[in-house]
């Protein structure tokens, strides 16, 4: 495939060059302050250290396999944007990025990017005061192999939470902008829920859990007749019939999740410490939120019968919101 089969792709990546340049020039001649820190020090550290492995890694076997438009996605447009994520997190939460990542970065861009943009390539390769030509220069090798768990964090706490978010706070908003939010997170389900999941995992253990949407499930009577039997066990479990009203659409909504996001979703914990990755990335909530965020366990709300209703919304990697 022609990696600048679309017009408008070739022409996003041309504009965006000088801006990088820029950037770069900005990081070598000392401008942007950098830390000498530990490279693995914080959370955002060790994700973005996680990203460039993935992406060089993802872009060599695109490479491998002329898929030159995909290679451009990976080597260029996302790891780019990598960079530039990690930058404004840095910058929300105070702080300056790590000098061996930024150098990592630029040195790893400019070789995985040359097989597309060999000109460009060579005259970052001059800035950096590398020896020899960035043609000649050996495909980095990753650090780590790929860490999937920092993945899912890293979509979670930089994609998913700010997200959900940023919705609430709109909708918040229409009687006047609040000043500050509190967030809940869950340690754990309720008892039925957890009960709910785990039937739901020994279904799609037996692959008798359809995992589909119920607009999908209309066109298989197969996955009809599995949810049925599905509901019907969920609703035949005594310890479950106190919470009969909402079994129906906290399965449904679980499946739903699970068949979008992956099997992960009908788990009854998240795999890792939700409440401390929040807290370590607070200053990053206040900026995108643009108020004081606390993070605060759902089992220790706050006094208040608002701060209560909240809290018992918030479920392992779903946290709730309260803004005053």
């Amino acid at each position: 495939e022609d990696g600048n089969f679309e017009e408008a792709v070739a022409g996003k990546a041309l504009l965006a060059m000088p801006v990088f340049l820029d950037s770069m020039k900005s990081i070598l001649s000392g401008s942007e302050p950098l830390s000498d820190d530990p490279e693995d020090g914080t959370f955002l550290d060790r994700w973005f250290a996680n990203e460039l492995n993935r992406l060089v890694t993802e872009s060599k076997s695109l490479y491998e396999t002329m898929y030159y438009r995909e290679a451009l996605r990976t080597s260029y447009f996302e790891f780019s944007a990598a960079f530039d994520q990690y930058r404004d997190v840095c910058k929300a939460g105070k702080r300056k990025i790590n000098r061996k990542l930024a150098m990592r970065y630029l040195e790893w861009q400019m070789i995985i990017f040359s097989p597309i943009a060999p000109h460009f390539c060579e005259h970052g390769w001059g800035l950096m005061n590398k020896p020899g030509s960035v043609l000649a220069a050996r495909w980095p090798e990753p650090t780590a192999p790929t860490d999937a768990l920092t993945s899912t964090q890293g979509v979670y706490m930089f994609d998913k939470v700010p997200h959900d978010f940023i919705k609430l706070l709109e909708k918040a908003s229409k009687n006047g902008k609040p000043s500050s939010a509190t967030v809940y997170v869950a340690l754990q389900f309720p008892e039925w829920k957890v009960k709910v999941l785990d039937i739901l995992r020994a279904k799609n253990a037996k692959k008798a859990l359809p995992l589909m949407t119920m607009e999908e499930m209309k066109d298989s009577e197969e996955a009809k007749a599995q949810w049925k039997e599905c509901m019907q066990d969920l609703m035949q479990d005594a310890s479950l019939k106190p919470f009969g009203k909402q079994l129906g659409p906290f399965a449904a909504f679980k499946r739903d999740e699970a068949a979008a996001l992956g099997v992960g979703c009908l788990d009854a914990t998240v795999p890792f410490d939700e409440l401390a990755l929040l807290r370590e990335s607070v200053e990053y909530l206040k900026d995108k939120l643009g108020m004081d965020v606390d993070i605060v366990l759902a089992e220790q709300p706050k006094e208040g019968k608002e701060h209560q209703e909240a809290a018992s919304q918030a479920q392992p990697g779903k946290p709730a919101v309260y803004f005053a």
